[in-house]
Order: structure tokens, then sequence, then C-alpha cells
């Protein structure tokens, strides 16, 4: 579509009847309106509209305005897909070695026979040697070098339209964390928490600040007292955005989070450990939101019996959401019975999504090579991508993906500015 000059009255009137004409001003008569041109640029592939966005200045904003994004997606909690990225968005580290990386992300569609062809995930747009260290509803908060001026620092990216914005320098004493807060459904704006630490000189022990930018403002901000804290400082690149606050989980003893409205820290109960266990025995096999919803799974031996937990919005435990027996997915993927030496299991719990409806809740699991949605209600299963199957080059990979290789992340498509 092209931006059509405008034609007056007395042209309208002196080239009436003229076909060429006719169709100039119904082009013309669209381009002019929003609620018109906006029903037909929702219905365009993610690729045509990245295109559309650099027609004109009109075109930009309209797609970027949070009520395109609600046109074109009326269900931003919907995931369509999940981002894999190597192991190392773990670390916070930014040197020689991974300036030159650019490690992209793997697309894993959720839906069976789906491909994404609107994207190339491995396209940071201007990042290199980036490093995933928070996601939340669509954007990512990463580490990388900017390919322009090689110079190092924290970004926002947004995966569906390629943009970014470099954040200020936070404090730098000792960043022990970043963590992404964003809720599309309540705010066009997001924060970013941070946390920094300093050891005392006195007493040798380690004090805890919390700063917090804001895209609405463009700046970091200091936020209540330094505070101190038994859980080790390694929680702090882990966090989660639910109800209004970033929760850090802490595998002994009490976890933290932190509100964002109130500005203050708190303490969120494990779940109890079972009777003759220790925590020591404890593996987290997942922790994650989905849908306005907190939940975890941990066991402690090998099993492919479990319970998915739910936090209760007001901190005060956790409760059984839902019962799984993998045994049924078992007896046609052999595999997930087959417990590694020194491992728990044979599968990871890579996601889970919470539907509408909670029958279409399920969790995303990933075992031999291959991603298995198990749905959580009707205790269901089907395979939605092989992984197993990829070639390298010039035939069938000999090792398939192992889960322990990489760190998942939902997709949800926003075009959200950054």
């Amino acid at each position: 579509m092209k931006m059509l000059s405008r034609v007056t009255t007395s042209q309208k009137s002196e080239f009436s009847g003229d076909p060429a004409l006719e169709n100039t001003l119904s082009a013309d008569k669209i381009a002019s309106n929003d609620d018109l041109l906006s029903e037909i640029l929702k219905r365009l592939p993610v690729r045509s509209l990245l295109c559309f966005k650099s027609v004109s200045k009109h075109f930009d904003t309209l797609i970027s305005s949070p009520h395109f994004s609600r046109l074109r997606n009326p269900d931003p909690y919907s995931v369509s897909g999940l981002l894999l990225h190597p192991s190392m968005a773990n670390f916070l580290v930014r040197n020689a070695h991974t300036e030159g990386l650019n490690f992209g992300l793997e697309f894993v569609p959720l839906t069976i026979g789906k491909k994404e062809t609107d994207h190339d995930f491995t396209d940071f747009s201007g990042l290199l040697g980036t490093i995933v260290v928070s996601s939340c509803h669509g954007l990512f908060c990463c580490l990388a070098y900017t390919a322009v001026e090689r110079k190092g620092g924290y970004h926002v990216f947004n995966p569906t339209t390629k943009h970014f914005t470099t954040l200020p320098e936070p404090h730098l004493d000792r960043v022990e964390g970043l963590s992404l807060a964003y809720d599309p459904k309540k705010s066009p704006h997001y924060n970013v928490v941070s946390v920094w630490s300093t050891i005392s000189v006195l007493s040798a022990e380690r004090h805890y600040q919390i700063e917090i930018y804001s895209s609405e403002t463009g700046s970091w901000r200091g936020s209540g007292e330094a505070f101190t804290t038994n859980a080790p400082n390694t929680i702090f690149r882990g966090g989660v955005y639910w109800n209004g606050a970033i929760n850090w989980l802490n595998n002994n003893g009490d976890s933290l989070y932190f509100s964002i409205n109130q500005e203050r820290v708190g303490t969120m109960p494990m779940v109890p450990v079972p009777e003759g266990k220790q925590w020591y025995d404890r593996q987290i096999m997942y922790y994650g939101e989905s849908r306005d919803h907190l939940h975890i799974v941990e066991i402690y031996s090998p099993t492919t019996q479990f319970n998915v937990y739910e936090m209760q919005r007001d901190y005060s435990g956790w409760v059984v959401k839902y019962t799984v027996d993998l045994a049924s997915v078992g007896a046609i993927i052999p595999e997930i019975l087959q417990i590694p030496e020194n491992w728990y299991c044979s599968y990871n719990i890579v996601s889970l999504v919470r539907g509408k409806r909670d029958e279409e809740s399920y969790l995303v699991l990933h075992v031999a090579g291959k991603f298995i949605c198990y749905n959580l209600v009707q205790k269901t299963f089907k395979t939605i991508f092989d992984g197993s199957k990829q070639s390298d080059g010039g035939g069938v990979a000999e090792t398939p993906l192992r889960y322990y290789w990489f760190n998942t992340y939902q997709y949800m498509e926003s075009f959200s500015s950054v």
C-alpha cells in the first residue's frame, strides 16, 4: 500500500468517472481512516507489518500503538512458541570472549505442523554477544555489545519488532541481577529491577540495594533501604514477575519478593520439605509464571509423578494445582523412564502454559530431543517438535539437543515499543 496525496474536491469533480482516480481516492480514504486501516493491517503477517512501519511516521505510530497491539492480539498472554537460548544466559558476564558471539534464539512452535516464517530469531538487530538475563510478556532484557559502538551494556529487546533500547548504566558496584517487569494489560510501560550489593568493611556482611528503571522516565532511581538476607546472592539472577512483584526463588529457606508498587521486600515461603527428606535432596524442575499464576515443580528422587504447585496471591503458601503422572508418556516414549546416571530424571519441564480455560493448560516437556505438550487436566500428550531429527549441515545430528544446554522463554507476539 502506498501513501497517496490528497485530492481536492474540485479535482474529484473534474475527474469523476476516471477509474484510476477513483482507485486513488479509495486508497486515500482507507489510508486516512485509522480504524479501517487497522482492520486491514492486523491481518498481515509479522514480516509485512514490520515493512509497513517504515512507510511513514503515521504507519509506524499506528502499528506501535497499544490499541493496535490489542487489536492484533486481543490475548497478550497467548504463547505461540518457545525461544531457546544457550545456558550462558544464566551468567551476567561480559568480556572479550562473549563480544564476538551472537548465540541467537531457536524457535519451537507450540502448534503441530506450524513453522515460524516471519522471524529470524538469530538476528538481534545490532547486538553482539547477546546474553538473555530476563524476559516478560514478549520483551527481553539482554546483556550485549552494540555492533556500531562496540559498547557493552544492558538492553530491552522486542524479538517481534527487532527493536531495542539501551538502558542507562545501573549502579555498578556489583550487579547481582536484573529482572524485567511488564504487563501489557495494565500499562504500555515496563520496569527493570536491578539488585546490586556491597560488603561491609566492618562486618563483612553483604548489603543489597534495589534500583528501578522506568521506560516512562527513561532513568534509574534508588528504591528503599539496603537490606541483608541469608539467601545466596545467585537467587537475584532468576527473578520472575508476578503479582506486581519480582519473585526470587531460594532453594534453602524462605524466598524473597520485591513489590514494585509498594517498593518493599517481603518473604515468600517454599513448599514444605516432606518428612524424611532434606532441602538439599530437592530438585527444582520448574519455576515460572503463566497467565498471572506462579508455579513450581519439585522432586526428591527419580520419578515420573509429581505435583504442580501454585502460590497464593497473599503469599500465604503453595497449594497443589495439578497432579502429574508421566507413565503414560513412557509407554510411547520409553526414554522418559530411563534415568541417566547422576540425574534425577531423563526429561525436563521447559515451560508451563496456562490457557484461558483450565482444560487448555499444559506442560511442555523435553525428552530425547523431542518437545511434548502434556495436558494438565485431560492427561493427554502429543509431540509438537522433534529436535532429534534436525540436520546439522549434511544429515541428522548424531547427538540430539539436550535440555541442559539451553534456557527456555515463552514467546508472545508483541508490537510494544521499547
